[in-house]
């Protein structure tokens, strides 16, 4: 639905056995991934040389499978990253003859060439057609809004909505007692008897479950916040995926108005051409006379001359004043030269021959920070992603060793890690 441009290719033969996501910066081998699959009657999205790379189609589409060949260790963090979040219970074939580990429960790993029959072989016993029926896209969906209430629930009332999470599942399961059953963790439902399935009343039943675990919190807390809650993890849900007509009913039952949420999806996962890929990286150090514009590396000039010295010593007041200074990841942070631009920094105390206060000790507060457009926002990756796109800086002692080329090399961390 959300879709603006077709990113797909389809078999010629007008049969569709499922969408496969192809990972692999190896151009012949996704190239003849890709080959094989429309062969074989699966529609294909990719090759992508990385997951960061796919991301911007995964928020609008869910593939039906990946096959991952990739052995670079950033992208199999972000692929396991995606798999509690975006490709939850997708089937996959990582294609690897090395000893790396993914704890997955649909995982297939494969260290020998893929040949077509293989191949076909592999992809009918993970991708089920079953699974590709509203029944089960439905299924999918109130699972996925569980696990998502969870993860947006303050800490201090996790364990009361895990309660009443499992509760208001064991009464679905009893409301639909011959076709589904709760999962062994209780967090979840799954189908037992498609035929004896009511989708319709099962879409009723979770309103009505719905309305009175929202009231039970409430009541448990003293608060009104439980509705808005679950209106936050629907919505979250709602804009980065495809919606069918069943999911846009249901929520629309519980009040959310899905022509607007179509409306802004545009803002959420713009549109982007080469310069709004434009970056700065710079280095800034606190010296005996205040903050210092050491270093920078850019792509763009306009976006270069934004960070000048005013805008240095803002930054480095954000981290540090007087004797208190605080190391660590910030932002991302505006800037005040420009409304167009943000920045993420990375602050650490070095050691700096330059010094000459001897309460510092021979120590000087260092940032190093990646600017660029706020258009880019939603792009960055997590935050414990993001710390890896400053690792040449991390293990940096002496402030000498901040060169343009460690610059350079934080700002090409930063570019490949947009999930744009």
């Amino acid at each position: 639905m959300f879709i603006r441009h077709s990113e797909i290719l389809v078999p010629e033969n007008g049969e569709n056995k499922g969408l496969v996501l192809i990972i692999s910066p190896n151009v012949t081998m996704g190239e003849s991934l890709k080959d094989q699959l429309l062969s074989i009657s699966y529609s294909v999205i990719g090759p992508f040389n990385s997951m960061n790379s796919s991301y911007s189609f995964i928020r609008k589409q869910r593939p039906d499978g990946v096959i991952f060949h990739n052995e670079d260790d950033n992208d199999i963090e972000v692929l396991k990253s995606m798999l509690d979040t975006e490709l939850k219970d997708v089937p996959l074939i990582f294609l690897s003859q090395t000893d790396v580990e993914i704890n997955y429960d649909r995982l297939t790993k494969i260290s020998t060439s893929l040949n077509t029959k293989y191949l076909e072989k592999i992809l009918a016993e993970i991708i089920k057609p079953e699974e590709k029926t509203s029944e089960y896209q439905f299924v999918m969906f109130i699972n996925e809004v569980t696990a998502k209430i969870v993860s947006m629930t303050p800490e201090t009332f996790q364990t009361l909505v895990r309660i009443e999470l499992k509760t208001s599942i064991r009464k679905l399961v009893e409301y639909n007692i011959s076709s589904i059953k709760s999962s062994d963790d209780e967090l979840s439902i799954q189908i037992t008897n498609i035929d004896k399935f009511d989708l319709s009343k099962f879409k009723d039943d979770c309103v009505r479950v719905v309305n009175k675990i929202v009231n039970s919190i409430d009541i448990s807390t003293g608060e009104r916040w439980a509705i808005s809650l679950f209106n936050d993890s629907i919505e979250q849900l709602l804009i980065t995926q495809h919606v069918t007509s069943d999911i846009s009913e249901f929520a629309s039952k519980l009040g959310l108005n899905i022509n607007k949420l179509e409306e802004t999806i545009a803002s959420v996962i713009p549109e982007f051409d080469d310069n709004d890929r434009n970056t700065v990286v710079f280095s800034i150090s606190l010296g005996d006379l205040g903050p210092e514009l050491r270093l920078s590396v850019s792509d763009s000039p306009a976006i270069k001359d934004a960070f000048n010295e005013m805008v240095a010593s803002q930054i480095l007041t954000l981290v540090g004043q007087g004797s208190m200074y605080h190391e660590g990841l910030f932002g991302p942070i505006p800037i005040p030269s420009s409304m167009d631009l943000t920045a993420i920094i990375y602050s650490k105390m070095v050691k700096s021959d330059i010094i000459k206060d001897e309460r510092m000790k021979g120590m000087s507060l260092n940032v190093i920070g990646v600017g660029f457009k706020r258009k880019l926002i939603n792009c960055i990756p997590k935050r414990n992603l993001l710390v890896g796109i400053f690792e040449p800086f991390l293990d940096i002692v002496n402030q000498d060793e901040i060169t343009t080329s460690v610059l350079s090399e934080i700002q090409k961390n930063f570019v490949n890690r947009l999930q744009c």
